[in-house]
């Protein structure tokens, strides 16, 4: 029985922005994932992913048994349609390639990491898209086991999808003080990871936000989504660094493993301070790609 096993992805922001080089950094945490398999088991189908497969001739023969919410930060879309292709490509003997099956798919219009994440595990950073329309990878680091990601999800408008996406492709470029910070930012966040150093990838996502935010900040009503600025600065009050991951909802920071639950605890409240339902979660990174696991 093929199953695909995914995490989910935090989109961390863009370091190059434009044309086919939109080069951007993205994490792959261990929950919430997917898990589908073919032939179905008890769970159920999703239209809008039976709809991405259809246009690629493949069957319907797949069940999610377990799923990522959708349009809220995590790579819902690329998460679930690559494993469900995944695990029907399995049931029939055919081998899968997620870098060539996803632009045919219409995946990863803009940024790549979910589709890097979905193959490598990890921290990844892309380059853009090649002639071909497939999304390269410039490099990758491992997340650090000793480090959880904390992310907070408030019940509140789910973020753009993207087909509503089509208006990035248009922009302008940025200024050379918001470009040269997010390289900046990005510069920050990988060395912070890569050398263990959670303060200087806290000093790197401030700066990101900061940067990318304000790239978009006409099409989302501030440098944070206009209806989480209270919440942000409520939990920035808390001494929590906070990014926001693609066009949120969900709002998300890491810390050492020993401070998780604390952490988590603490923006819950503060989301319910503001008058939020919400959900969080800790998680511990991915540094796996997505793939087969064993359903009886």
């Amino acid at each position: 029985m093929p199953c695909v096993e995914t995490g989910a992805r935090i989109h961390l922001g863009f370091y190059s922005v434009g044309d086919d080089a939109w080069g951007a950094l993205g994490v792959y945490v261990d929950r919430p994932g997917f898990l589908v398999c073919s032939p179905p088991l008890k769970g159920w189908r999703e239209d809008w992913i039976t709809e991405r497969l259809a246009s690629r001739g493949y069957e319907a023969k797949y069940s999610v048994e377990r799923g990522i919410p959708r349009h809220v930060g995590l790579g819902s879309t690329t998460q679930g349609v690559l494993a469900a292709a995944h695990a029907v490509s399995l049931a029939e003997g055919r081998a899968f390639n997620p870098l060539e099956e996803a632009p045919l798919l219409g995946l990863g219009r803009i940024s790549g990491t979910g589709i890097l994440t979905y193959m490598y595990g990890g921290l990844v950073v892309g380059m853009g898209r090649d002639e071909g329309g497939r999304h390269r990878l410039l490099a990758r680091i491992e997340f650090p086991d000793e480090w959880r990601a904390i992310l907070l999800l408030p019940r509140v408008e789910k973020g753009l999808s993207e087909d509503e996406e089509g208006f990035m492709t248009s922009m302008p470029p940025p200024s050379e003080m918001l470009g040269g910070g997010m390289a900046r930012a990005a510069w920050m966040i990988l060395r912070g990871v890569g050398m263990r150093r959670l303060s200087l990838l806290h000093k790197g996502m401030r700066l990101m936000e900061e940067s990318v935010g304000t790239y978009f900040s006409k099409h989302q009503g501030g440098v944070f989504r206009k209806d989480l600025l209270g919440l942000v600065d409520r939990v920035r009050n808390m001494g929590i660094i906070v990014g926001q991951s693609s066009w949120g909802p969900l709002l998300y920071t890491f810390t050492r493993r020993e401070d998780a639950g604390r952490i988590a605890s603490l923006m819950l409240s503060a989301a319910r301070e503001e008058g939020f339902e919400a959900e969080v979660w800790v998680a511990k990174g991915r540094n796996r790609p997505a793939g087969p696991v064993s359903e009886e």
